[in-house]
């Protein structure tokens, strides 16, 4: 083989190689399981996640509040995250099991009007199951209000340490407000 063919047969394999690898990556999702809360009652309140990763890690994103004189009339929110990481590692296979058990079906609407309560969400990909599911906690049955409390509290029981960033849900963390309607036309 001439050199310039080694050359060609050189890139064709490194081009099936990264297309491999690509494809590889993208079919061995992690598993996850992520909550996230979003804008509560009181507007200076942040919105927040947790994570728990099959690595055996737990991820914690907090907002960045605006805390500037007169920051109020531009709004507390300024979608800009802090991010963490648990230091100690936890079962993740433990929380699978118990997330699995009570969160694989819909969670209940109550269609109870709930004014004050903050809109949640859960994500999570778990054995071939993929679930995306918003709620406020008053729907949550008991053992999943029991779950749900656990890996919130994980948020106090593991010491933290501060990253760059990890990647989380951005439907409730980045969630604006809607614009308020045009006033009424001068009569």
């Amino acid at each position: 083989m001439t050199s310039k063919n080694l050359k060609k047969l050189r890139t064709i394999l490194v081009c099936f190689s990264m297309v491999f690898t690509i494809t590889n990556c993208s079919e061995n999702k992690a598993k996850y399981i992520e909550f996230t809360k979003g804008r509560q009652m009181d507007p200076q309140a942040p919105r927040f996640g947790i994570k728990l990763s099959d690595d055996n890690h737990v991820y914690l994103c907090e907002e960045k509040m605006n805390s500037e004189e007169g920051s109020h009339a531009l709004g507390y929110h300024t979608g800009k995250y802090r991010f963490y990481k648990s230091e100690g590692k936890i079962d993740f296979s433990k929380y699978e099991t118990l997330v699995l058990e009570n969160f694989s079906t819909e969670i209940p609407r109550n269609f109870i009007k709930i004014a004050d309560a903050t809109f949640e969400q859960i994500n999570f990909n778990l054995e071939n199951q993929n679930r995306i599911q918003n709620f406020y906690e008053v729907q949550l049955h008991s053992d999943q209000e029991n779950l749900y409390n656990q890996i919130w509290k994980l948020k106090e029981d593991l010491k933290f340490m501060q990253i760059d960033s990890v990647y989380f849900h951005q439907k409730l963390l980045q969630e604006k407000l809607p614009e308020p309607p045009p006033p009424p036309p001068a009569k």
